[in-house]
């Protein structure tokens, strides 16, 4: 496996990450104990990088990875996003309202059963959040607090050019996208 800088963040990662959408449930037939045989599977194979969502699944795909990683989760890079509170046409404090950000972290910690994501990640980033600081001062409050390592964002393929100008702030370490 090779191993790459994960944006800025400084975090070495395997070219190949897991997604874990399809492990909170809805794609096919559930199964949490071959899933849990999946994603220790893949990380014998050389991934670390493991990405999540608290609404995969409704969380259940952060608490599948917090059971398969239970007492090694030093060895593993977890990143996570917070899903929206409202419409993402609104302004962000209505949909990522700094006590939202800090819920949905802190209810991710404990799905995944861990004290810290190496990424938490703000879902369905759009251009228009870029400016307003509130959300990005809740996430350094959180960084601060040692519950989150890095800043990221989930961009969506009908907005990309919002990550371009939010990567372009230096207020995030990295991006993610469903391009």
């Amino acid at each position: 496996m090779k191993y790459r800088s994960l944006g800025k963040s400084g975090i070495k990662v395997s070219e190949l990450g897991y997604g874990c959408w399809p492990i909170g449930g809805g794609w096919g037939s559930q199964d949490d104990d071959r899933d849990i045989r999946s994603l220790r599977e893949a990380y014998d194979s050389g991934v670390n990088f493991f990405d999540t969502a608290m609404l995969y699944g409704k969380g259940h795909s952060e608490e599948v990875l917090g059971r398969a990683f239970k007492g090694m989760r030093d060895k593993v890079i977890i990143a996570s996003k917070i899903g929206s509170k409202d419409k993402a046409e609104l302004p962000v404090d209505q949909v990522y309202p700094p006590d939202w950000i800090v819920k949905c972290t802190e209810d991710s910690l404990r799905r995944l059963q861990t004290d810290y994501l190496d990424v938490q990640q703000v879902h369905c980033w759009r251009k228009h959040f870029t400016d307003d600081p509130n959300w990005h001062e809740a996430m350094l409050k959180l960084q601060e607090q040692g519950k989150i390592r890095h800043i990221g964002i989930s961009a969506e393929d009908w907005e990309w050019n919002g990550s371009v100008q939010i990567t372009e702030s230096g207020k995030i370490d990295s991006g993610a996208g469903h391009l």
